[in-house]
């Protein structure tokens, strides 16, 4: 048992150092206008960046630029930024910060932008936490915000500025979108690189776009099937004849469905995990024998986190929380009353590593009740489990 708690430690802690920093090729302009071929410090920003880290060759040392010093950088075939002094309004979006205007509050600042669509017309993107804006440019008007803001009216209702609908209207008329099918349109990337890359391809322009991250392996589907060794102690201070630990390695089996967040290059991951597992177990108590059946459906609900090793292999720790569906299980006595095992919940933390459409993963799961509905009893349930996962979609 001893050593497999320091396994477990040991991969937690030193799994992170592993993990290798990757630079990819790219450029930046500086303030004069001179490009420079460079390795970026590929973090693939959820928020837009403030400074980059960037190498002049594998060896050198690494160094930083910020959006006062350069007015453009890139990386190759994967993301383009312009730094631009704009007119932002930065108006929250969560209920408890919305007022009572529609009109926006302008500041000025210089921003990294991110090109989504580049043309006749371009679209821009700026996020910052729970703040999301967009900008355009035309070759006949400058760089502006689209806008859009929430706010409350009477009665403490939420009602939208959508004013971004009346400037692609007035500077970005479409000849084969109407007023209609304007309104539906929504403020967010997908609606509005379609409509600028229609709109550009409506003029006979070719339109550059930068938002081209894949969706098909933002899912992925494992059947999962492991082993588990498992430590259940029972206590009641009033029946200490029935007390006993019993101990027991077993199989289990489950379906794991996993989403990857579409930023910082894949490195964050949730997933659910169905899984049918079983335990059973007897004891020759002091004055009786006693038998377990314990069967159920957990369901974690968890976080993953991986590190890069190379384009095939990856390291991973993972938390998260598990809800227990017991099925008709019991704690038999063969003398008094038996005692039916009810559903539970605990948390669990693992770590491991993946090669391809393998993954080998070592998990802890921290204690659980398994007899809740009875007064003084505790039935404490420990799991350390070795888990081999097969992507399958």
């Amino acid at each position: 048992m001893k050593k497999l708690i320091f396994f477990s430690l040991f991969t937690l802690f030193t799994f992170p150092a592993l993990a290798q920093i990757r630079y990819e090729k790219g450029y930046f302009i500086d303030s004069t206008g001179h490009r420079t071929e460079c390795l970026i410090k590929n973090v693939d920003w959820k928020n837009n960046p403030k400074e980059i880290e960037y190498k002049l060759s594998e060896q050198a040392e690494s160094s930083t630029a910020t959006v006062a010093n350069i007015t453009e950088f890139g990386i190759d075939n994967t993301s383009k930024y312009i730094a631009e002094n704009v007119s932002i309004d930065r108006s929250g979006n969560s209920r408890t910060k919305l007022i009572n205007d529609r009109n926006l509050n302008f500041v000025e600042e210089k921003l990294f932008l991110k090109v989504l669509i580049e043309g006749t017309a371009s679209l821009y993107h700026y996020e910052d936490k729970e703040l999301e804006r967009f900008f355009y440019r035309t070759k006949s008007s400058p760089l502006q915000q689209l806008v859009y803001k929430r706010y409350l009216v009477e009665d403490n209702r939420i009602a939208v500025n959508a004013g971004f609908k009346q400037q692609l209207w007035t500077d970005l008329r479409h000849p084969e979108v109407d007023l209609h099918q304007l309104e539906t349109l929504g403020y967010n990337k997908q609606h509005l690189s379609r409509y600028f890359l229609s709109y550009n391809n409506s003029k006979g322009q070719t339109s550059v776009s930068y938002d081209t991250k894949s969706k098909a392996d933002l899912f992925n589907l494992k059947i999962v099937p492991g082993t588990e060794y498992t430590f259940l102690s029972m206590s009641n201070p009033y029946s200490t004849f029935r007390n006993g630990e019993y101990e027991n390695i077993n199989y289990r089996i489950g379906l794991e469905a996993e989403v990857i967040m579409p930023f910082n290059n894949g490195k964050w991951a949730l997933f659910i995990e169905p899984t049918f597992q079983h335990f059973s177990g007897k004891n020759q108590l002091k004055q009786r024998e006693a038998s377990i059946a314990y069967k159920s459906i957990e369901v974690p609900l968890a976080v993953r986190h991986y590190f890069f090793l190379n384009q095939q292999s990856r390291i991973f720790l993972n938390a998260g929380y598990i809800w227990d569906f017991p099925i008709a299980s019991t704690i038999d006595y063969r003398i008094g009353n038996d005692l039916e095992i009810s559903s539970g919940s605990n948390f669990m933390g693992g770590a491991g590593i993946s090669y391809r459409k393998l993954s080998l993963e070592f998990r802890y799961q921290t204690g659980r009740n398994i007899v809740n509905d009875y007064n003084s009893w505790n039935a404490n349930i420990n799991k350390y489990s070795l888990l081999l996962a097969y992507k399958i979609l």
